[in-house]
């Protein structure tokens, strides 16, 4: 098994690891055979330094042992175990637990990524009946800078129902002045030229989670 480790800035971009010195927040993200194993995501104040481990979950690992491992009120040690994974299409579909320093469970989400690992979407879902909630978003990438953050061209927001609510213009490639709704974005004419809706049918709503093609 093949180990790497590498760091992000809180803008998410690779950094060294010399680079971490002086930062009030990073990411060092451990790789195991070339797939993501852990991040931690490292959160420096005056007062309480905090610490949250995201920890992808492996055939045969027992989860109540990890967040164990993982979690610390004396450390201000928090995790979110992602399990369940589910592929298709070069996309992953994982279920995420959050649990707090304490170790009890905060939210249940749900969330998929392409085979750069760039979130594709997030869905907060209900703890008891794992229904979705106002606000799953997916997120469409221009792929100009090979930057996850610079390249993200939209966010589509959804309702409870998951229908679209608003659609917001990350990086000004549109010039809106607020996110507009879905009828208002299909009347830009300019808009529809760089992101044609209807040649995206996996942004109409919130379901699928994961795309029933390899191009969204």
């Amino acid at each position: 098994m093949s180990t790497q480790i590498k760091y992000k800035n809180n803008v998410g971009s690779f950094i060294a690891d010399q680079q971490i010195q002086g930062l009030s927040e990073y990411n060092k993200i451990t790789y195991q055979d070339n797939e993501i194993k852990t991040i931690e995501n490292f959160i420096k104040s005056k007062t309480k330094n905090k610490k949250v481990i995201s920890y992808f979950l492996g055939p045969g690992e027992d989860k109540v042992s990890i967040i164990q491992q993982n979690t610390s009120v004396l450390d201000n040690k928090s995790c979110l175990i992602y399990l369940n994974k589910q592929s298709e299409n070069d996309f992953n579909l994982w279920d995420i637990e959050e649990y707090n320093s304490e170790g009890l469970l905060q939210f249940k989400s749900k969330e998929v990524y392409d085979n750069k690992h760039r979130l594709i979407f997030m869905g907060v879902i209900t703890n008891d009946t794992n229904l979705l909630k106002t606000g799953s978003l997916k997120y469409y990438y221009s792929n100009k800078y090979e930057d996850e953050y610079k390249d993200r061209l939209l966010e589509v927001v959804y309702d409870e129902n998951g229908d679209v609510n608003i659609i917001v213009d990350i990086n000004d490639h549109f010039d809106y002045y607020k996110a507009p709704s879905l009828e208002e974005f299909l009347l830009d004419t300019e808009g529809q030229q760089i992101f044609p809706w209807e040649e995206h049918p996996y942004y109409h709503n919130a379901m699928p989670f994961l795309p029933e093609s390899p191009n969204i």
